[in-house]
């Protein structure tokens, strides 16, 4: 045998040398285009990987001071708009109320718009229990979540800063502001119209027909919250998908075509389902004439908003009158002997607003003012809306217009330019549909502008700054936008004389100086890009401290009522605003932006919010506190069945409701005390059956009668349910309940 010897060390080196290292596998080519992703935690607290470091964390500021000023000290406005409130406690005491948006838990009439903004905060409240948290939080999440998704729409077109500003701007708009803390349907149509647009900039940029459906999903829903408001979007959508989107001419007509039944068929949805329901087995449709939505729709809500005939007050019904003169109603010549009637009555929170007549105050020079001041072409910046939407929008219009310059020679489907389009369309049809609408107009429906005007300045300017990187112009477009916005705060920061002073001087400092310095900064030759954006932000500070001003106000004024508005309380008043001395109501309310109030702050009424005033730093009441005696005199006569009592409308309903926890209250005339939703004998009908007993008339709001019957104030059917009730029932002496705050007057019919 013989044996082999071991190798060397030398040899097992020598091969080990030798014998080939297999390579490292080689990664894959990533496709064409393709783009890292981040997980969703990731990109919640980071962004996307291709974005600068600061964007997430501006943004997550931006979102903690949209969440400040929407839900800091929210509970000093306590119920908010009472009407809605009683609507949402009673759908919480019955689901048949709930799905009709009843005014009360018995279900006898419907509050005067669709029930998906009630349902919100309705299930928030049958979840957390009826107050002012579970009603007005879900509103101030809602304002949080539309910045959030202006700026994801912006981003896409303009880029991460452009929705960074954009965002700012709505954030700190007043009238948006203030709405996101109350109980109106509006911050709930803002979102869903917010949703809209992101939804129609992602079907421009795919071209696929799914995105353009679920916006038209979107703009249906809003319909469900506001009716035609909701629609005055649509030729914006519309017209940037036609212009913009990537599918041939024939396919987009198509696409369109579909998105417009889709928008018809989700907004009919509620209204079909009410319509086919007989008359007597569902509640009288608030604000309508017959009972129907569709007549809601297109009348009280719809045509009679823009004509003035067939809606609620603030129309030009009595444009023609002399001043002095009665004003009619609907259309017909008051009563003889009737007075004017006095204040907003349907809720206007601000002196000088208009009273309904002509040649009221808020009217100069005749013609009908209503809640939203005289209609024009100027109606925006007038003393009533102005210091509400109009901080930003010549800037807004000035971006449009030289970003469609900049964007002509673009590819028809550039995103940047479709944005610009729809936004801009946005801007025009509110702005031209709210200046001339001769109905009744509340300052607050122009929330709705401030997510278009925050985009197009936000696009605007970086459209602007790009371009100024090569030329010198842009910069003198954009110093001059910010300068005349900064002169146009300092206007209207001059309304309100005496508040806050300083603020008007530093705002033109900040402007001009801030103008000035970015012509200077970029025509010098070897410019620091950091230097230019601090000068930039600056001047905007000029741009935005008036509104952002405003804008705070809402965290320490309570509002009550039909009209709130953002600013401070020496530029605000309550509907019918008397001169001391006049007790009766039965002067002029006073005029002008400041007057001197007896309750020790301007434009105060006295009282202590029982007594036909309010107390100091609450704005905007329409409705009064329920009578403590009255509603513990009601309750211990109720046999449990029936309607606890019957009222002239809502203004008097309304409190009750709330006061007794939902218990039903008839409201027969319903907001305005004119709907024809109960007659005599249907009145007596409930009487007879032991169904009603008592029948509260009189008081001063709309609707309602003076005390010693029919009289200024008292409108058709509810004139005739006061007579009879004189002829037909017992006065119940006020010692028995202490006697209506408000004049009215307690009948028993039993």
């Amino acid at each position: 045998m013989t044996l082999v010897p071991p190798p060397s060390p030398a040899m097992s080196a020598s091969v080990e040398e030798l014998t080939p290292v297999p390579a490292p596998p080689t990664p894959p080519v990533p496709p064409s285009g393709y783009k890292p992703k981040r997980g969703l935690l990731a990109r919640l607290f980071l962004g996307q990987i291709e974005d600068p470091p600061w964007v997430r964390p501006c943004l997550l500021l931006l979102l903690g001071l949209s969440a400040a000023l929407n839900i800091w000290a929210l509970d000093v406005n306590g119920t908010g708009n009472e009407y809605y409130a009683a609507a949402i406690l009673s759908g919480t005491k019955s689901w048949k109320a709930f799905f009709y948006g009843a005014l009360d838990s018995s279900s006898f009439i419907t509050v005067d718009k669709p029930p998906l903004a009630l349902w919100v905060m309705g299930l928030s409240a049958r979840v957390f229990g009826f107050s002012t948290w579970s009603l007005l939080l879900p509103q101030a999440l809602m304002g949080v979540a539309s910045v959030g998704v202006l700026y994801a729409t912006v981003r896409r077109a303009f880029g991460a800063s452009a929705g960074l500003l954009a965002g700012l701007v709505l954030t700190l708009t007043p009238v948006v502001v203030v709405m996101n803390r109350y109980n109106n349907p509006d911050a709930l149509l803002m979102f869903l119209l917010v949703l809209a647009a992101w939804a129609t900039v992602r079907a421009i940029q795919s071209g696929r027909t799914t995105w353009l459906l679920l916006a038209m999903v979107f703009v249906g829903l809003g319909f469900n919250t506001k009716m035609l408001q909701a629609w005055m979007v649509v030729p914006a959508l519309g017209l940037a998908y036609l212009v913009a989107a990537k599918p041939r001419l024939r396919t987009r007509i198509l696409q369109l075509g579909a998105a417009g039944l889709v928008a018809v068929a989700v907004s009919a949805t509620w209204m079909v389902v009410v319509d086919s329901i007989p008359a007597d087995s569902r509640p009288y449709i608030g604000g309508s004439q017959d009972g129907t939505v569709w007549d809601l729709v297109l009348g009280y809500n719809g045509l009679g908003r823009i004509f003035g005939r067939g809606g609620p007050p603030g129309g030009t019904a009595s444009a023609q009158a002399p001043p002095g003169a009665p004003a009619q109603v609907n259309g017909q010549p008051p009563a003889a002997g009737a007075q004017r009637p006095q204040g907003n009555q349907a809720g206007s929170g601000r002196i000088g607003a208009g009273d309904g007549t002509a040649g009221g105050p808020g009217a100069p020079g005749g013609g009908r003012a209503g809640f939203g001041g005289q209609s024009g072409w100027l109606r925006l910046f007038n003393e009533q809306i102005g210091d509400q939407i109009s901080w930003l929008i010549p800037l807004a219009l000035l971006c449009l217009a030289v970003g469609l310059y900049l964007t002509r020679r673009s590819p028809r489907t550039d995103l940047a330019r479709a944005s610009l389009i729809l936004w801009g369309v946005w801007v025009v049809v509110h702005g031209v549909v709210f200046s001339l609408a001769e109905g009744g107009f509340h300052p607050y429906y122009t929330n709705v502008m401030g997510p278009a005007i925050g985009a197009l300045v936000g696009g605007g300017v970086v459209l602007l700054w790009r371009r100024m990187q090569d030329t010198v112009w842009p910069a003198w477009v954009l110093a001059g936008g910010i300068i005349a916005t900064s002169a146009w705060s300092a206007v209207l920061l001059g309304r309100a004389p005496g508040w806050n002073p300083w603020l008007v001087p530093f705002v033109l400092l900040l402007g001009v100086a801030g103008g000035i310095g970015l012509v200077v900064w970029r025509m010098q030759a070897g410019r620091a890009l950091r230097v230019g954006v601090v000068i930039c932000g600056v001047a905007f500070a000029g741009a935005l401290l008036g509104g952002a001003a405003y804008a705070t106000t809402p965290l320490s004024i309570a509002y009550q009522g039909g009209d709130p508005v953002a600013g401070p309380a020496s530029t605000q008043g309550q509907p019918g605003d008397m001169p001391p001395g006049n007790p009766g109501n039965t002067a002029p309310p006073l005029s002008g932006r400041m007057q001197p109030g007896p309750a020790g702050r301007d434009g105060a009424a006295p009282g202590n919010g029982t007594d036909g005033g309010v107390a100091p730093g609450r704005q905007g009441r329409e409705y009064r506190e329920a009578d403590a005696g009255l509603v513990s005199f009601l309750q211990e006569n109720w046999k449990g069945t029936g309607w606890l009592v019957a009222t002239a409308g809502s203004h008097e309903a309304s409190p009750i409701i709330l006061a007794t926890g939902g218990l039903p209250v008839m409201a027969m005339g319903g907001f305005s005390g004119n709907d024809p939703a109960l007659t005599t004998a249907e009145l007596a009908q409930y009487v007879e059956s032991g169904e009603l007993r008592f029948v509260l008339v009189g008081g001063n709001g709309p609707g309602g009668n003076r005390p010693g019957g029919p009289g200024p104030g008292a409108r058709g059917q509810t004139s005739d349910h006061t007579s009879w009730v004189q002829d037909n029932c017992s006065l119940v002496d006020s010692t028995e309940y202490g006697g209506a705050s408000n004049g009215a007057r307690l009948y028993d019919c039993s």
